[in-house]
């Protein structure tokens, strides 16, 4: 997708470019795995927990990610349990035939996380009504933890609580790294990691541009001006392209 984009905007001879620049930096603390390295390094992680609980923590709102989970489960022999509103989404994508996503109502080694909060939504009911015993909660996942890869995210971290996790079970954080080292979610995360002796890996596949695939695609459509935006680094867009111009609250910009 991302190549289709350059090659319309090349043939377009765009006046202007907005584009984001996350790692644009002098210093860039992200790795840069590929998402079959995430399913790979993943794998070998989660098979390396014999008797133990394995969890995976990543954007639910990132299918791409969710897809590699699911696999990297089947993979080492264990089924995947995704959080309701996640599985939510993936029964909603479902229904564009042009989406690929895992099967949620189909797929039986895909289960889904009840919380047991007192007043359920209907979508949470008409959802676990057509998944029927796919629906487990703590109690299952505690007894069954060596059988499954357990979707957490920062809501829902305090399932550990019920859970009761092996002690040294894996916990694999698919994420960007922590930027400040401030970040107050990040120093929860830690602590419930701590708390309960789990083993953190840092597997990601960033969604950005690295600086260098920045000024690639910048040379490959030709803009006459960039402009650059999620970025604390504006200036260094100045090394590749032609014209920079930084944005400006309630300020009109001259792209010629």
């Amino acid at each position: 997708m991302t190549h289709d984009f350059i090659e319309a905007a090349r043939t377009n001879e765009p006046i202007a470019l907005i584009t984001e620049g996350t790692r644009v930096t002098p210093e860039d603390p992200r790795s840069n795995l590929t998402e079959a390295q995430v399913k790979s390094k993943s794998i070998e992680a989660a098979g390396r927990a014999k008797g133990k609980a394995v969890f995976a923590t990543f954007y639910p709102r990132d299918v791409d990610r969710m897809r590699t989970f699911v696999e990297v489960a089947k993979a080492v022999g264990r089924k995947f349990v995704v959080q309701a509103r996640a599985a939510h989404l993936l029964v909603s994508l479902s229904q564009d035939a042009r989406i690929q996503v895992p099967d949620v109502l189909r797929d039986q080694d895909l289960l889904v996380y009840d919380r047991r909060f007192e007043r359920q939504d209907t979508w949470e009911k008409n959802l676990f009504a057509q998944l029927g015993d796919r629906v487990v909660t703590s109690d299952y996942v505690r007894d069954h933890q060596d059988e499954l890869v357990v979707q957490l995210d920062f809501t829902t971290m305090p399932e550990l609580i019920d859970i009761r996790p092996v002690p040294g079970s894996t916990f694999i954080h698919s994420k960007s790294e922590p930027i400040e080292e401030d970040n107050e979610v990040e120093e929860a995360v830690a602590n419930w990691v701590r708390f309960f002796k789990l083993r953190r890996f840092q597997y990601h596949a960033s969604g950005h541009m690295s600086e260098r695939e920045i000024a690639d695609m910048i040379r490959a459509i030709g803009p006459k001006t960039v402009i650059p935006i999620h970025t604390e680094y504006p200036e260094r867009f100045t090394s590749f392209a032609p014209r920079v111009v930084q944005p400006t609250v309630a300020r009109p910009m001259t792209l010629d």
